[in-house]
């Protein structure tokens, strides 16, 4: 080979290499690019939407649990159905935009697992016959129907049905009338339970069989007031756990919105249940039941509502 035809070879091989370079500049610029571009649809879409739900912001957090749990299914709400039909990525930057620090929820494998924290944190206070046999059936059945309005009033929540057999003035404006309303009951109980024992009289009846006794929870035809009434004996479990036992709260965002329907008090109460922990977990770490599910191994399988 003549020294010319070297020369050509080195400059179509130089040629080459650098066209081969240029490729690749371009293509990492336009990857980048499209990132870019990605980014921005995705913040957009997030802008959008949060503009668009506006009224109902208040409950992102619950529609979480909707989008992660019952994706399949058409709910009452707007803003669930909205949100489940936003891709993963924009979800997350509706929760950033909005500064709610909340995870995206796969599946709902877990949530047997939480009724079962449940019903042992109830053995260990005491409270009595929780309602929750059967797979916590009546507590499910609350998304039966979802359609009608929840509200505690109408459940005789604040009524002053129970007997005052504690005598505990809480304040003076607070004056004590022979009878006290559910929460009442099941708070004076417990604080002398665990805070003044001296006075504690173990022949009081536990708060909740006094409740399913008082409103008669076994004996009404209105399947729908035996789920409500479950509904807050869970939510009553976690929050004096919480209290008197150690159990914790993970979550780092809460809401002043209020369940109007009793499709809201179902994710409202399965918000609470998904962050409810005997202890203080990793900032968002997943479960064991959560990475067995992403694994596509089923603990599971919850009949679809």
């Amino acid at each position: 080979m003549n020294p010319l035809e070297i020369v050509n070879l080195i400059i179509s091989i130089l040629s080459l290499l650098a066209t081969i370079a240029v490729s690749f500049v371009i293509y990492f610029l336009e990857r980048k690019n499209s990132k870019k571009q990605r980014a921005n649809e995705i913040k957009e879409s997030a802008k959008r939407f949060i503009a668009e739900n506006a009224e109902e912001r208040g409950f992102l957090p619950w529609a979480v649990i909707a989008s992660g749990c019952f994706p399949q299914n058409r709910h009452v709400r707007r803003i669930y159905n909205e949100f489940t039909l936003l891709e993963d990525d924009v979800k997350r930057e509706v929760l950033s935009q909005v500064k709610m620090d909340i995870p995206l929820i796969i599946r709902n494998e877990w949530i047997d697992e939480k009724i079962s924290l449940v019903i042992e944190a109830s053995n260990q206070l005491g409270l009595g016959n929780s309602f929750l046999y059967d797979g916590a059936k009546y507590f499910h059945r609350i998304y039966d129907y979802k359609e009608s309005e929840f509200n505690k009033s109408s459940l005789g929540y604040y009524s002053e049905d129970f007997e005052d057999v504690f005598g505990i003035e809480s304040n003076i404006l607070f004056k004590r009338s022979g009878f006290i309303p559910f929460s009442r009951y099941i708070g004076d109980y417990l604080y002398l339970k665990y805070k003044d024992p001296g006075r504690f009289d173990a022949k009081w009846s536990k708060p909740f069989d006094a409740l399913l006794q008082m409103k008669q929870i076994r004996e009404t035809p209105d399947e729908s007031f035996v789920c409500a009434w479950t509904s807050i004996i869970v939510e009553e479990t976690i929050s004096y756990a919480q209290d008197y036992l150690g159990y914790i709260d993970s979550s780092v965002v809460d809401t002043d919105s209020q369940p109007e329907t009793f499709e809201d008090r179902y994710f409202q109460i399965l918000y609470q249940l998904y962050f409810f922990n005997e202890k203080q977990p990793t900032k968002h770490k997943h479960s064991k039941i959560e990475r067995k599910a992403k694994k596509g191994k089923r603990i599971a399988k919850r009949p679809m509502r």
